[in-house]
């Protein structure tokens, strides 16, 4: 196996150096040195970020806490690492390079062709030491995204434990990495399923408005051909116009009653809960505030009892009853990362008596050392956030697609405009100014697709 360079940070006791370490041009480290823990503080000492290393020189130490074997391998552009589908055996971790998660429709039998060719592309991964694979690993399921190389790139394979949690307590800075790495996935597709929402409601919303133009000039020849008996050509054009796809589309749409779903808040209180010390418990009576809309998130939640509401302003979007949830993680994640964390989108007030347990940013890693049963079970939380994620993004932009289809009704217009034209002076005489609004909605229906189709492939580019 090749050498690679890695971060001192992530060197283990037992690893061997491969390469000798120069500070100000001389030898700090010689040449086949095995790590301890008193040479990784020397190394540290003296400012050294990187070593070169090879996985498969290490050296037993008896007194070396215990660490995962990682074993690494190159992919090239277009190979995959894993295919969706496959049973998940083992994590990754990318150190260097780039990567594409890639997802099928739920059903399709999945091949390398299949995912080349049907496959979405949901985020890319990039960087060093990036966690990827584990949802399967932690949810013992088989794997929901395939992962192909965009480029050059170097996977570390971490082979786990049949219990996850067991691999988790072994290596507990582990487990927050792989939650950490999870939540900034969850917020980048997040964000881009709330930027396609908007978009989809603008492209509907526009779709209506063309609808219910092209609706009413059809309605409006019929009723003046009605009055003006002698018009044979308005008669004729009102037929023709009414077998129109886009008029049939638009009679469904105007003239039909459709029934509404009724959305039912979760009563559902089943759900487990990691055990913490009670003095992190809190307790709050109906309608106590929680936590307010707009303040830095440095707290995660997670539900003890009770029943606690999400609120945007003074409107309550949400419902959480399921013990066991946590909430705020991906903002404390995060922000412990970076040292900055974000505003608060929404207030939490309790709807009933509840009990949470309230974690400080600044206290999980010393919490995961104590019981890293708790980053197991924040992990567990967000393998299960981020499929429903990414189905949540490949579903709408498949309806983003088929919204502009829809949007396209040039062709309707084209088609009735021509015909105006053909009897310009009847149809002024029976529809005032009907073709210069026919004409202007080609102008603009086109013009409204390139500006959506922009900002929808923007998306897909972010």
């Amino acid at each position: 196996m090749s050498e690679i360079e890695v971060s001192v940070e992530s060197l283990s006791p037992g690893t061997v150096l491969t390469q000798p370490i120069r500070v100000n041009g001389m030898i700090l480290v010689r040449e086949n040195s095995v790590v301890t823990a008193n040479l990784l503080g020397k190394l540290k000492n003296h400012g050294v970020e990187k070593a070169w290393v090879n996985e498969t020189k290490v050296v037993k130490d008896e007194n070396a806490p215990k660490t995962a074997k990682i074993d690494d391998k190159r992919f090239f552009p277009g190979d995959f690492v894993c295919l969706q589908g496959e049973k998940s055996e083992s994590l990754y971790i990318l150190k260097k390079g780039k990567l594409e998660v890639v997802v099928v429709p739920h059903g399709t039998k999945v091949s390398k062709e299949v995912v080349n060719s049907l496959g979405k592309v949901v985020s890319i991964l990039e960087g060093e030491n990036i966690n990827f694979g584990e949802i399967g690993a932690i949810l013992s399921t088989t794997r929901s995204a395939s992962i192909r190389a965009k480029e050059e790139s170097i996977v570390g394979t971490i082979t786990v434990n049949e219990n996850f949690s067991t691999t988790i307590s072994t290596i507990p800075k582990l487990g927050i990495n792989i939650a950490t790495t999870l939540s900034k996935r969850i917020k980048d597709t997040n964000n881009k399923v709330n930027f396609l929402k908007n978009l989809h409601q603008k492209i509907d919303e526009r779709s209506k408005t063309n609808m219910q133009i092209f609706f009413k000039l059809v309605d409006k020849i019929g009723q003046a051909s009605s009055r003006f008996t002698s018009s044979h050509w308005s008669r004729q054009l009102h037929e023709k116009l009414k077998n129109d796809p886009y008029y049939i589309a638009a009679v469904r749409t105007f003239r039909l009653k459709k029934k509404k779903d009724q959305n039912q808040d979760d009563c559902s209180d089943s759900g487990s809960v990691p055990s913490l010390n009670t003095d992190n418990l809190v307790e709050y009576e109906m309608n106590d505030i929680i936590c307010n809309e707009g303040e830095p998130g440095k707290e995660l939640y997670i539900l003890v009892s009770g029943r606690i509401g999400v609120y945007v302003g003074d409107h309550r979007v949400a419902t959480i009853s399921k013990h066991g949830t946590v909430i705020g993680e991906i903002a404390v994640l995060i922000g412990r990362e970076t040292g900055t964390y974000e505003n608060r989108t929404a207030t939490l007030k309790a709807v009933t008596y509840t009990q949470i347990m309230v974690v400080p940013g600044d206290s999980l890693d010393a919490i995961v050392q104590k019981d890293p049963g708790f980053i197991s079970h924040i992990v567990k939380q967000l393998a299960e956030e981020l499929p429903n994620s990414n189905k949540s993004y490949v579903e709408l932009k498949e309806n983003i697609e088929d919204s502009l289809k829809e949007l396209d009704a040039i062709a309707s217009f084209k088609e009735l405009t021509q015909e105006l034209e053909k009897n310009l002076s009847d149809a002024e005489n029976l529809v005032p100014g009907i073709h210069k609004i026919s004409a202007s909605m080609v102008n603009n229906i086109s013009k409204c697709k390139l500006e959506y189709q922009k900002e929808f492939l923007s998306c897909e580019n972010k």
